[in-house]
């Protein structure tokens, strides 16, 4: 009898573990998520949603490590520092907010937006934060302060990404017909390449640029020397 309890309680323990995993994928978000991003280690998920939420998945115990209640609005994108433990969300609530992971703790919220954020992306130096929204947001992480590149969306700029060694940065947009190569050694906008587009990727020697279109379809658009 003794020994029946003692294999019981440990299969118990076994069973509840399981229950409890499959329970915190079960009751994460009540509606559509709207991004998923690893983070830099691979250690940690994030997912984000049109219930105003950020969760934090631990990758080793497949749990929810943390809830990110903070926006008023659907969160549209995250972005993982490259070097710290810091988390960039972006809302429809017209605010970009830094948040430590995996506490949770929210650290600083940029209020000054306009319209809805719907893009993201840290320069590969952690230094800056690029933000699409009417226009794009440059945030510089050390003293707060931003500036914004020249060019108005016609609704927003859904993706910005840094390339060419961090010399320029792309961004485009679901309802704009280009996406834009701005220059920071020349501070304008140096090339436009025939794309809309709802993701930007390029390759590591900057000769391609790779374009998620509406239609369901990736397009290759070659960068010629600027």
């Amino acid at each position: 009898m003794k020994l029946s309890k003692i294999l019981i309680f440990p299969l118990l323990f076994f069973v509840f573990k399981i229950n409890a995993q499959q329970l915190s994928v079960q009751t994460s978000h009540s509606s559509t998520i709207l991004d998923l991003e690893y983070s830099p280690n691979g250690k940690f998920l994030a997912s984000s949603g049109l219930d105003n939420k950020v969760i934090i998945w631990d990758l080793r115990s497949y749990r929810q490590m943390n809830i990110l209640g903070g926006h008023n609005g659907p969160v549209s994108c995250i972005a993982f520092h490259p070097t710290k433990n810091i988390i960039a969300t972006a809302s429809d609530d017209k605010t970009v907010k830094l948040w430590e992971y995996p506490s949770g703790k929210l650290i600083k919220t940029y209020d000054f937006f306009t319209k809805e954020v719907k893009g993201l992306a840290f320069k590969p130096n952690g230094t800056e934060l690029a933000c699409g929204s009417d226009s794009v947001y440059l945030i510089n992480l050390k003293r707060h302060t931003y500036y914004t590149i020249n060019k108005k969306a016609k609704r927003f700029f859904n993706t910005v990404a840094y390339i060419g060694a961090q010399k320029y940065l792309a961004f485009g947009g679901k309802k704009e017909r280009n996406i834009r190569i701005y220059s920071f050694l020349k501070f304008k906008i140096v090339k436009k390449l025939h794309s809309r587009s709802n993701e930007i990727i390029v390759d590591k020697n900057f000769e391609n640029l790779y374009s998620a279109g509406n239609k369901g379809n990736v397009t290759r658009l070659k960068k010629k020397k600027t």
